[in-house]
């Protein structure tokens, strides 16, 4: 059904102030309304997915760090690292944020826990790696989509991050949990990856600034504050 056009302004320049530039479908295949007459706004998500442009950079350090520890054949090497970094989906926060040598050590825990898991002939392969400090934690396991864990790493570890964090954080020390999903962990089963990034958060504080005061409808002076949203949040 065509949009009625008596209820929308036919000028361009009320079309111009009503349009937001790059997220409206266009519907002028079908005949029945424009793009500028419908104001179709597009399913888009909010998140941007962060980039870590060192990532290629720091992949050849741990390569060079994976080597010289000596616990993998020197022709699995290349093939362990890049199976990490490009296999596992992995958030770039976490390359982002751990060093070489934490980075090193849980490829080679990864490394071990598939050689265990083929020793014992089993299908599921059991990946938990967490990393705790006083400005946050990060949790990485195995984990089959829809499926809640009642043993295992993915048993607790959401309500250890709530006692730990969350539940105890303060505007003077707050938390901020971020968590994903990854890919599959190998071709052979359905498990993937759960991470779990939590960050102390960096919030400013600076003076709200009053703006002039106005009578309410008892005729009382109010007074009204207004912040910048971007001056106070966690950058």
């Amino acid at each position: 059904m065509s949009t009625p056009t008596n209820t929308v302004p036919s000028t361009a320049g009320a079309q111009a102030n009503l349009r937001v530039p790059g997220i409206y479908t266009s519907s002028s295949s079908s005949g029945k309304g424009s793009e500028s007459s419908l104001h179709v706004v597009k399913n888009v998500p909010g998140y941007k997915t962060p980039v870590f442009p060192a990532k290629e950079e720091q992949r050849v350090q741990v390569h060079q760090s994976v080597t010289t520890k000596g616990f993998l054949p020197q022709e699995l090497v290349k093939i362990e690292v890049d199976w990490f970094y490009d296999n596992l989906g992995i958030e770039e926060n976490y390359f982002a944020n751990e060093s070489v040598d934490v980075i090193t050590d849980h490829i080679i825990a990864l490394y071990a826990a598939k050689t265990l898991a083929y020793t014992k002939h089993s299908k599921e392969l059991v990946i938990d790696l967490e990393k705790i400090t006083e400005n946050g934690a990060m949790f990485i396991h195995t984990s089959s989509p829809g499926v809640t864990s009642t043993e295992g790493p993915g048993a607790t570890c959401e309500r250890r991050i709530d006692d730990m964090f969350l539940d105890v954080s303060t505007p003077e020390k707050a938390y901020r949990l971020e968590t994903y999903r990854s890919s599959g962990v190998t071709v052979a089963n359905t498990q993937s990856l759960r991470c779990y990034f939590v960050s102390k958060c960096s919030l400013p504080t600076p003076p709200a600034v009053a703006t002039p005061g106005v009578s309410d409808v008892q005729g009382k002076n109010q007074q009204h504050h207004h912040v910048d949203i971007r001056t106070v949040s966690d950058p």
